[in-house]
């Protein structure tokens, strides 16, 4: 079984949707320089409805992560694999 999981503090992804808060904050505000289409502003709330409830939960201070470190350790014993590289390229013989 393979499984793929928000890294143990939470992700730096959550970040996205903060930012595009922010952006939404200036152009529906009309703090930017020029007036924004609503298609653009449609689109930004569309991508933050779509991808809101994983970022939530993978947010530092999530609720999920909370609830989580506070279960025991079920006991299964498993494998970790992680890097933070890419693998090195093979170097040519001369």
């Amino acid at each position: 079984m393979e499984i793929v999981v928000t890294p143990n503090p939470g992700s730096p992804w959550p970040a996205v949707q903060d930012l595009v808060f922010t952006i939404l904050v200036f152009g529906l505000n009309q703090l930017a320089a020029i007036a924004w289409p609503a298609k653009v502003v449609a689109n930004l709330l569309e991508y933050l409805e779509t991808n809101n409830h994983s970022l939530e939960q993978m947010h530092p201070d999530s609720e999920i992560l909370k609830q989580l470190t506070q279960n025991p350790d079920p006991g299964v014993h498993y494998t970790i694999v992680a890097g933070d590289r890419s693998l090195p390229q093979p170097q040519k013989l001369n």
